[in-house]
């Protein structure tokens, strides 16, 4: 399992405020920090490419389930929905 350092982190969750201003959303340093927890456990170049992807398909909010949809995505493994279906 792979977990970001504190650095890292911090980097991510300076991303994180980034992306979601430029959706036109404020994000508080906290909400960011706990957001890069969660996402702690990825590999930061799939983090990255999740950002880039949000900022280039998202109309609203970013959010953490918006993150993760394209972070799981890029590891090839079909969402719980499609999984089922399956």
């Amino acid at each position: 399992m792979t977990t970001l350092s504190f650095a890292e982190q911090a980097q991510l969750a300076a991303a994180i405020v980034a992306t979601a201003e430029t959706l036109g959303q404020t994000m508080s340093a906290a909400a960011a920090e706990l957001m890069a927890s969660d996402l702690s456990e990825y590999p930061a170049p799939d983090i990255i490419a999740a950002l880039t992807a949000c900022r280039r398909e998202l109309t609203g909010k970013l959010t953490l389930a918006a993150i993760l949809q394209r972070v799981q995505a890029a590891d090839g493994r079909p969402d719980p929905n499609e999984a089922w279906s399956l």
